[in-house]
């Protein structure tokens, strides 16, 4: 697996993102929103396989969301993805990821909990996974 800032030559691969694809304008959107954290592209066999974010929520904290291709959901990409990330964190000097998932999204609640995050709040079905580096 490869993990690379996305960068304007990663929007085609963001048409794909989704159930349904979306045209090459709408991913230009959606690229220029992920523009305002810090997105990875992820790729297995220089295949595009999803993209994890980065929001500084204060000092040495950041919040992660995820999202895998339609085609490639189910196939363990994002556990290994999410995994990285803590190591990159490590190198980076981030002291805390958390992450917000709602209660009946069972597959990101198993990554998480894969990757050794603990579950601290939840609020009205929003869980809050906490995973200190």
């Amino acid at each position: 697996m490869e993990l690379h800032y996305l960068q304007e030559s990663d929007i085609s691969f963001l048409c794909n993102l989704y159930r349904y694809p979306v045209s090459l304008v709408q991913a230009s959107v959606l690229y220029h929103q992920l523009q305002k954290t810090h997105s990875l592209a992820m790729f297995v066999d220089n295949r595009f396989v999803g993209i994890i974010e980065f929001f500084p929520v204060k000092e040495g904290t950041y919040e992660i969301g995820y999202r895998t291709c339609f085609q490639e959901q189910g196939k363990g990409f994002m556990k290994q993805g999410v995994g990285l990330c803590k190591k990159l964190c490590k190198e980076y000097g981030v002291k805390r990821l958390i992450a917000r998932v709602v209660e009946n999204n069972i597959a990101s609640i198993r990554i998480l909990e894969y990757n050794g995050f603990l579950q601290e709040v939840n609020n009205d079905g929003v869980l809050l996974y906490v995973y200190d580096c």
